[in-house]
């Protein structure tokens, strides 16, 4: 039976880490698939993207993109055992800055704001479909934003309430949840592989 997880935790709590040691274990001959959705916007990221590259097996294949993953996904599992996507939360981002591009984020309408909860709502179950439907183990990386402070600005609340919207329904399609407490992983749902 093919591995299908989430992998959640807040900020630094070892996800990328055990997402990659998953991989290499479902995956020992390597064919892998990373998937990285985040942008390069800045010097940090720049940092934070090159930390994560150097972090992987050389042998991995790497596809960095966001749009129609779900799709993708029933393609890939022709040519990869384990596909990898690190993250969501990087997906979902994208997304809204596709949509808003430069606008200040603190004008945003309630039909604008609806647009995005929809767009959000619409890449989610795309990529839904695509987990169940592709051959291949998927790993899938998300953050867990709800746990801390309500953000001060607009479009951090409508993030954290679309993305906690977004893991609610992942998590109810997968068959293997993880929540990464400081490094360890805790199964809130099925087994490890």
């Amino acid at each position: 039976m093919k591995t299908k997880m989430l992998i959640t935790g807040g900020a630094r709590s070892g996800k990328s880490r055990f997402g990659q040691e998953t991989a290499a274990h479902i995956s020992p001959e390597g064919r892998v698939l990373y998937v990285a959705t985040a942008r390069v916007w800045d010097e940090e990221m720049a940092v934070r993207v090159q930390k994560h590259k150097d972090s992987r097996p050389a042998c991995w294949d790497t596809y960095e993109g966001y749009e129609h993953l779900g799709e993708k996904l029933l393609s890939w599992s022709e040519q990869y055992e384990t596909v990898l996507i690190d993250c969501v939360t990087m997906l979902l981002t994208n997304g809204i800055f596709d949509r808003i591009g430069s606008q200040d984020p603190d004008t945003l309408t309630k039909e604008q704001i609806l647009m995005l909860e929809q767009d959000a709502e619409k890449t989610i179950q795309e990529l839904i479909r695509g987990i169940e439907g592709t051959a291949c183990n998927v790993l899938l990386i998300t953050n867990e934003l709800g746990s801390g402070v309500v953000p001060e600005r607009l479009l951090g609340r409508v993030f954290r309430d679309m993305a906690g919207r977004a893991n609610q329904q992942l998590a109810a399609s997968m068959p293997e949840v993880c929540l990464m407490v400081s490094g360890l992983p805790l199964m809130v749902k099925g087994a490890l592989p």
